[in-house]
């Protein structure tokens, strides 16, 4: 219930700082009183709606008015606590600081909704790789922490927009933050924060930014993404190598949930707390 309310908080208020502005300024007007080379038009707010639809959808899971084929898993729900209200309380603070110009605070802010949210996805990678979980759980949250950073950076870039003129500023911010991305994406093999990524470069990108160099960077940036992404669809997230076909009479039994055997190991690593690199297979 008190996630829920977070999230209708979070909702509210964004929604009525887009379309109604707040103080006075919406998205747009922001953009146009702190000019820099990092900010999409308008925020690139498009993979924010998606956002607040994927975090309805997450919703609705945790309430139990949802599964995926029948299956719900409750691993991944049981890490999160406080920290989904946290992340959508820290965030709702931001973006009322940032209407009302005080950058300063909404940088503070962000960064505090940024580590709520690698603690919610470090969490929920070391549970149960059951899709209902990848689905309903981890890629709202996945979404959710592309467009913090990507909020977080456009918030830097307008603090300091009267040095952002140049192009240098931009590259070395647009360049960390790509890096901190693609970082994560691999050591939590996350597919839905490089695609949210990609999305917001591709943006950029039809947006003609100024300089050839900015543009490369973007270009390069795509190219690792997508690269990323498919090094993580194909490894497996247990053992490091494609994952063999099983076939349906082996599996129909078990779809989307994990077998008796999964079980007892993750039960065994879970008591004996082993790290990531050293966890206990009984499966030859």
């Amino acid at each position: 219930m008190i996630n829920l309310l977070a999230f209708i908080v979070l909702t509210v208020v964004t929604l009525v700082a887009y379309f109604m502005p707040l103080n006075g300024n919406n998205v747009l007007t922001l953009e146009r009183k702190y000019p820099n080379l990092i900010s999409g038009p308008a925020f690139v707010w498009y993979l924010y709606f998606l956002t607040l639809l994927s975090l309805a959808l997450f919703d609705r899971f945790q309430a139990g008015n949802m599964t995926f084929r029948g299956i719900k898993s409750t691993k991944a729900l049981e890490t999160l606590g406080w920290t989904t209200s946290g992340a959508a309380f820290l965030y709702t603070l931001a973006t009322v600081s940032l209407h009302y110009e005080l950058i300063g605070l909404t940088v503070f802010f962000l960064v505090l909704t940024v580590l709520t949210l690698l603690i919610i996805n470090g969490n929920i990678k070391d549970r149960s790789e059951v899709m209902a979980e990848k689905f309903w759980v981890r890629n709202p949250f996945s979404l959710f922490l592309g467009w913090a950073l990507y909020l977080l950076m456009s918030s830097i870039a307008m603090g300091w927009y009267t040095t952002f003129s140049q192009e240098t500023p931009a590259l070395f911010l647009l360049i960390g933050f790509l890096a901190f991305v693609l970082y994560f994406a691999v050591t939590n093999r996350n597919i839905a924060l490089p695609l949210s990524w990609i999305f917001l470069l591709l943006i950029k990108q039809l947006e003609n930014p100024p300089g050839q160099l900015l543009k490369t960077v973007l270009w390069v940036g795509i190219l690792f993404l997508l690269v990323t992404v498919f090094l993580i669809a194909q490894r497996d997230p247990q053992q490091g190598y494609a994952r063999k076909p099983v076939h349906k009479t082996m599996d129909k039994y078990n779809f989307g949930s994990p077998s008796q055997l999964e079980k007892l190991e993750d039960d065994l690593n879970e008591k004996l707390k082993t790290k990531p690199g050293a966890k206990i297979r009984l499966r030859t």
